[in-house]
């Protein structure tokens, strides 16, 4: 049989229901369903009473007519780009907890085989390089941005692609992504609660109640990534360009101009066609931004990318986060009081400084407003302050698991 005709086994997963169910387990993803909310009530009694609440979650998932309680529906703006969106915010018990369940087992379905350059909506992972070194890929924006900036400073020729999918996670055709976890996961417990949560009948092949994935759900993330699994694995296949993928926004790099915008209906056609998804109107492919030695000046375009601007010679920030930043400083600057929150909203900003080639600006406009080590000092004190009440209640938290009888026997 020659090499071309061989059929490569799909790799499956099994036996992932029972083991999620473990008290020691759910014990762990309720810790870290609570990151972030100890100040409420209702998280507080949830593991202090954690024989009721573990009861709780296993007859839920072990229920076949559970129907999650999905009513809390908010409108928010969208501090990037003032976007108005609807997200659901689910209950802390049990619907949350069974989402971080869920995805525990899940996190090596969809890592085994994941494209190196897929990044965005991802916690950090430890990796083996082949040197034998452990080290921890991120997924965060700096890392994209570092690997477009390797990609297009090559000294060549470079042709960039952009586009974005249109309304991912309501475009997600979830029939479609039930049938592609239903060819790599064989246990059918899993499945099903899974496909509770999507609102999706396996007897059917229909959905009740669903547009897509839901905004809001610890579970749309990891979910979407699958669903794109193996259209970023081919797309990586296509001759003559380079493909990254943040989040929903796709980039495409090549040295010629025909086989990027080739690339870029081929995605179109497999999008539309395998996955029912579109690209939005804003696609654009164009020359990248290079020195004219003829005419001693810069022609094409900078990647406008992820809040970063990258130039032939330079990374910088957008100019609306730029202004935003001299904006902040100078609130800052003209206030008799300045905050704890001025400080760790100022501080989270200079991150991007450090990235970036904007320490001059950062220098002549920003630092002469702000006293950056009063700032610190007022973050710093705050988190003193803070650290006894946050203390007292991960001690009431840990009281709570050890005296679960689950945990102890």
């Amino acid at each position: 049989m020659n090499a071309h005709q061989e059929i490569r086994k799909m790799k499956t997963y099994k036996h992932m229901f029972a083991p999620m169910l473990k008290p020691d387990v759910v014990a762990r993803c309720a810790l870290d369903a609570a990151e972030g909310k100890l100040r409420r009530k209702e998280v507080i009694d949830t593991f202090v009473h954690f024989d009721d609440t573990y009861k709780l979650v296993v007859a839920c998932a072990n229920d076949p007519d559970y129907k999650p309680c999905e009513d809390n529906t908010h409108e928010i703006i969208d501090g990037a780009n003032h976007k108005p969106r609807e997200i659901e915010k689910p209950k802390f018990c049990p619907e949350q907890i069974l989402h971080h369940v869920i995805i525990e087992p899940f996190k090596k379905v969809l890592m085994d085989g994941l494209y190196e350059h897929v990044y965005g909506c991802l916690p950090p992972v430890l990796k083996t390089a082949k040197d034998g070194k452990v080290i921890k890929r991120k997924f965060g924006p700096h890392a994209a941005i570092k690997q477009l900036t390797k990609w297009i400073k090559c000294g060549k020729k470079i042709y960039v692609g952009e586009t974005d999918i249109h309304h991912a996670y309501g475009s997600t055709n979830i029939p479609i992504l039930c049938n592609k976890l239903k060819r790599v996961i064989k246990d059918q417990d899993w499945l099903r609660l899974t496909f509770q949560f999507l609102h999706y009948n396996d007897k059917t092949g229909e959905t009740y109640d669903s547009n897509g994935l839901v905004l809001g759900h610890y579970t749309s993330p990891w979910f979407f990534n699958f669903y794109l699994k193996e259209f970023d694995h081919f797309v990586a296949t296509i001759d003559g360009i380079k493909y990254l993928r943040f989040a929903d926004n796709i980039f495409i790099v090549g040295t010629n101009k025909r086989k990027v915008h080739r690339a870029m209906n081929i995605i179109r056609n497999y999008l539309k066609n395998n996955l029912c998804m579109e690209l939005n109107n804003c696609t654009q492919v164009y020359r990248f931004e290079y020195f004219d030695k003829r005419t001693n000046k810069v022609r094409g375009r900078a990647v406008n990318a992820l809040g970063a601007v990258i130039h032939h010679n330079r990374v910088t920030l957008r100019k609306s986060i730029l202004m935003r930043m001299r904006r902040k400083s100078l609130k800052i600057k003209r206030k008799y009081r300045r905050t704890w929150h001025d400080g760790a909203s100022m501080i989270s900003r200079i991150a991007w400084v450090r990235h970036t080639d904007i320490y001059t600006y950062y220098y002549t406009k920003i630092k002469p407003n702000i006293n950056i080590r009063e700032l610190k000092n007022k973050v710093r004190n705050h988190s003193r302050m803070l650290t006894p009440v946050i203390e007292q209640r991960r001690k009431i938290i840990y009281d709570g698991l050890e005296k679960s009888s689950r945990l102890s026997a």
